[in-house]
């Protein structure tokens, strides 16, 4: 009981004097018990740097802790978390409760936590609206760095105006490796949806950011499996969004930077040298970005594609989009998703060639060098953009760093 005390009072000092961090802890209290203790806290959410106090959101976080070590763990323990202030009326109306967000969890041997989250059914109708949610069940874990975080909802139906809205089997996972980097993965999964408009199956959103050796590699991409609309039917829609090759120690420093200068408005001198020079690293490194994944069908058609834009390594100690700037993407479209008329214009214009029963378009650049469909043209007037490109850049770098 005491260890927990003293804890929850360190995370007090340490929020009071992390400025970036949007939570803060206040008001502990704990009632010491040999074998159990409880307690509470208010727990501040600071929405962004340029919040007013009156934005904050307040809750007030109820617990019970049994300290007994078992075989199960270290301790076990239930909480209860309720909004405050006028949060707390809002709540209140949707929930039917102010204490809608409970759970159970365990603390292991290790210092591990894992608890349990459970949301009440929501219910709702006014004003001709309805608003219909199931219970939301879950869990979160801590341990070190690591964090993960999972929530599942069987349904959600929204009807007013004329419309309605209907979601099942909603999901959302989040495994985090490291919270000082943010590297790990997540998503969000729509079982089945349907409005008055149409309806969709196979929804889902994944993020991953990893890190291998010195570099970051992140994306994203949303994925439906079928979607009905307007009398069309696309399935396997798939589009995926990368980033590869970020010098991860550079991407830290300038999100450290970001966060503590308020999302940069303003830097001291040795700030500007700072980011300078990461930008500069970033940047001579190297790194790739793209879509390496589009991919769609209907009942008569297809779509695929892929698309690169690649700085590659520099020479030297300074960048060069003129040297270093490479990009490469096809595309093949067949069927329903291009009509006769722009089929004919894209191939009298050269920029797609007839392949068969589809249409196909490539291009590859680099180092001022531009072929479209295997067929060299003119990229001069591209070229000239990128030198201008590179001179403002190292006027801006140059600038930063001689910052007094």
């Amino acid at each position: 009981g005491m260890k927990t005390q003293d804890t929850l009072k360190s995370l007090m000092v340490h929020d009071a004097s992390q400025k970036t961090n949007p939570w803060r802890v206040s008001q502990v209290t704990q009632e010491r018990g040999l074998f159990q203790s409880k307690g509470q806290l208010e727990l501040v959410l600071s929405p962004n740097c340029q919040a007013q106090d009156e934005d904050d959101l307040t809750f007030h976080v109820a617990y019970t802790l049994d300290h007994l070590p078992l075989p199960s763990g270290l301790a076990r323990f239930s909480w209860q978390l309720a909004p405050q202030g006028e949060d707390a009326q809002v709540f209140k109306s949707v929930f039917g409760s102010a204490s809608p967000l409970t759970g159970q969890g365990v603390v292991d041997f290790g210092g591990a936590v894992r608890s349990s989250l459970n949301l009440p059914a929501v219910a709702m109708r006014r004003s001709g609206e309805m608003l219909e949610i199931s219970p939301t069940t879950g869990m979160f874990a801590l341990d070190g760095q690591k964090m993960a975080l999972e929530t599942k909802m069987d349904r959600l139906v929204v009807r007013g105006r004329g419309e309605a809205l209907s979601v099942q089997g909603l999901a959302m996972d989040f495994a985090i490796d490291d919270l000082r980097k943010g590297t790990g993965s997540g998503s969000f999964k729509v079982a089945q949806a349907s409005t008055t408009r149409g309806s969709l199956d196979g929804l889902e959103l994944r993020m991953e950011a990893k890190e291998k050796g010195d570099r970051m590699n992140m994306s994203l991409t949303p994925s439906v499996r079928k979607i009905k609309a307007s009398g069309q039917t696309l399935t396997d829609l798939r589009m995926q969004w990368a980033v590869n090759g970020l010098h991860t120690e550079s991407v830290e420093s300038l999100i450290q930077l970001f966060d503590s200068s308020c999302g940069v408005q303003a830097l001291t001198a040795q700030e500007n040298k700072v980011a300078a020079q990461a930008l500069r690293t970033l940047l001579v490194k190297g790194f790739s970005v793209g879509m390496p994944t589009l991919t769609g069908k209907t009942d008569k058609g297809r779509l695929e594609g892929a698309l690169w834009v690649e700085l590659q390594a520099a020479h030297g100690s300074d960048p060069s989009l003129v040297e270093q700037l490479k990009s490469h993407g096809k595309l093949e479209i067949e069927g329903a998703f291009i009509t006769p008329d722009q089929r004919e214009m894209a191939v009298a214009s050269g920029f797609a060639v007839n392949q068969g029963s589809a249409l196909s378009a490539t291009y590859d650049y680099a180092r001022g060098l531009l072929k479209v469909n295997n067929r060299s043209m003119d990229a001069s007037i591209f070229e000239g953009m990128l030198q201008q490109t590179d001179q403002q850049l190292r006027l801006v770098l140059e600038s930063m760093q001689k910052r007094p």
